[in-house]
């Protein structure tokens, strides 16, 4: 039985029990993220050619600014991912990012 309430904000979700008996349970709605956050997504990749054709992503994660302690209006910039992402993608040293001018 297909769930008709998958791909929508919240809803009731369909799921088996180990002896394939149905049940459903409250799915939490998602957040918007909002548009200012998404111009900050970066994507790994093996190599170079691979990001720039944007092809074999092996995962991505998002920028972060720290503020500089000692140099006023400065940030350093961080990519951050989650742990599974670096562990499958710990030969990916490649970051691509969208910037403003393509």
């Amino acid at each position: 039985m297909e769930n008709k309430y998958m791909g929508y904000a919240g809803g009731y979700e369909l799921r088996y029990s180990m002896r394939g008996r149905p049940f459903y349970v409250w799915r939490k709605p998602m957040p918007r993220i909002g548009d200012q956050i998404l111009d900050i997504v970066v994507y790994l990749y093996h190599s170079v050619d691979e990001a720039k054709a944007g092809e074999k992503i092996d995962g991505s994660g998002f920028l972060v600014g720290v503020p500089s302690e000692t140099i006023e209006e400065t940030s350093t910039i961080y990519a951050v991912t989650n742990s599974h992402v670096v562990k499958k993608a710990g030969k990916s040293p490649v970051i691509r990012l969208n910037t403003r001018d393509g």
